[in-house]
């Protein structure tokens, strides 16, 4: 059995694998939106999961995950 947690952090890296690239990264309201999933947690768990290298993620207007 997975936490919360893990199953959203999993969820959201299958969903930006398959849907972001350098050029074209995804903003968290986007995938929290279509991964019907809380925006305040989701960007703690997008937080650790760029820190650990898993994801990479770019501040800014044109910024997002990929």
């Amino acid at each position: 059995m997975l936490s919360k947690s893990c199953e959203y952090a999993i969820r959201s890296i299958v969903f930006v694998a398959q849907n972001a690239s350098i050029e074209s990264k995804i903003g968290i309201k986007l995938i929290a939106e279509e991964l019907d999933l809380p925006t305040p947690y989701l960007g703690k768990i997008l937080q650790k999961l760029t820190g650990n290298g898993i994801l990479q993620g770019v501040k800014g207007p044109n910024g997002g995950f990929y």
